[in-house]
Parts: structure tokens; sequence; C-alpha cells
């Protein structure tokens, strides 16, 4: 899975996470320049057994990688989301469908 993490307007953290299919840059332009948000980190991470593990590897896409607190602001992310497939999976058909360009 990819993710980014976005700094809103107050200051406060957001993740937004993603199928591998898909670019950071497209999400980005979805979930920040309209709102306003700036990128803070992005990369890719993985599940197993229960925990989160985010890898070393850089976007290409926005030339950005993972930042310390990354593991742990996706934990709670995931912990805190009941159905995440569903989510994700909208998200990524609105972006195939332009929806959020």
């Amino acid at each position: 899975m990819k993710y980014i993490i976005v700094k809103t307007q107050e200051d406060r953290k957001a993740v937004v996470t993603f199928d591998e299919d898909l670019a950071h840059l497209n999400v980005s332009k979805g979930a920040c320049f309209r709102n306003g948000y700036l990128v803070h980190s992005a990369g890719f991470f993985y599940t197993k057994d229960g925990n989160v593990f985010v890898t070393d590897q850089i976007s290409e896409s926005l030339k950005i990688g993972p930042k310390d607190g990354d593991r742990e602001l996706i934990a709670d992310h995931l912990g805190n989301i009941s159905n995440l497939d569903s989510i994700n999976l909208r998200l990524t058909q609105e972006l195939r469908e332009g929806r959020l360009s």
C-alpha cells in the first residue's frame, strides 16, 4: 500500500492510504491542492500480524519519502477506520474516473 501524510492549515496531520497502482502525485492533488493542504511525507507501507511497517522507499512522483512518526500515524489511522477496504476502493474508483483530479 501507499500513503501520503498531509498537513492541514491548522498544522494537523492527516493520513491518506491507497493502492499501489495509483501515483502519489495524483492522490495528493485530490487530497491537498483542493483543500490547501501540504504534503508532509509519502511512501509505502504494509501490515503483518496486526503491525504496520513503513518501508524506506520514497515517492518518485512527489520526490519525498517517509518521516519519523509516519508508522504511528498510519497505525492510528488504520485503527480508527472500521471499513478501510471500502474507503480505499471508493477513493481508487473516484481517482480512476477523474472525480478527484
